[in-house]
């Protein structure tokens, strides 16, 4: 004698087949595509004006870890030019034999200059670029924290389009904050770094 009966006893078996085909078909397609949709027009604003934030603060420290050619060294090196570089000092350096060398110091003091110049301008065009080409990304890159959040709520979003709606669970009514958990975002931290 059994103290409960099976669920075959209380529900026909065409009745269970039905329920967990329902079931399969909220957790691996209609919970999917509801939070699909939800995190597309709910959310997506906020993600792209996070995002822009994240691309604008990694820019900012780039440029703030350069190194800019330094315009004291400029100025000493105008200086120098201007007392060295005289007609008279030039003279009478030709005599002293130290004229020539004096010419080829500044020189190479000037092509050092040069391209450190370049170098700088080289480094911040490639920073530039690379934001630009992360910020035209955010598509991405809220595709990547909206994806990464479904998975971590599938079974929450399969109830409630399962249910249709009837049943919301707290990761559902926190969803948007849900997508910039650090987990998340440490799951599309590439498309903020290198792709993006």
């Amino acid at each position: 004698m059994m103290l409960f009966p099976s669920i075959t006893e209380i529900l026909p078996k065409t009745g269970a087949a039905g329920i967990a085909l329902w079931v399969a078909i909220s957790y691996l397609g209609t919970g999917p595509e509801v939070a699909a949709r939800i995190a597309h027009f709910d959310h997506a604003p906020t993600c792209k004006a996070h995002h822009v934030q994240l691309v604008q603060a990694a820019a900012q420290a780039e440029m703030q870890a350069l190194t800019p050619p330094s315009a004291e060294t400029d100025m000493a090196l105008n200086y120098a030019e201007s007392i060295f570089g005289n007609e008279l000092i030039t003279e009478f350096g030709k005599i002293g034999g130290w004229g020539g060398a004096w010419n080829d110091t500044m020189r190479q003091y000037r092509e050092r200059q040069r391209q450190v110049q370049e170098e700088y301008a080289k480094a911040k065009a490639a920073i530039e670029a690379n934001t630009r080409r992360k910020l035209a990304n955010s598509d991405g890159f809220c595709g990547c924290v909206a994806d990464a959040a479904i998975d971590d709520s599938r079974n929450d979003w399969a109830l409630y389009a399962g249910s249709l709606g009837l049943f919301s669970s707290s990761k559902i009514e926190n969803f948007g904050p849900a997508m910039f958990q650090p987990e998340n975002l440490a799951k599309c931290a590439g498309m903020v770094k290198e792709k993006a």
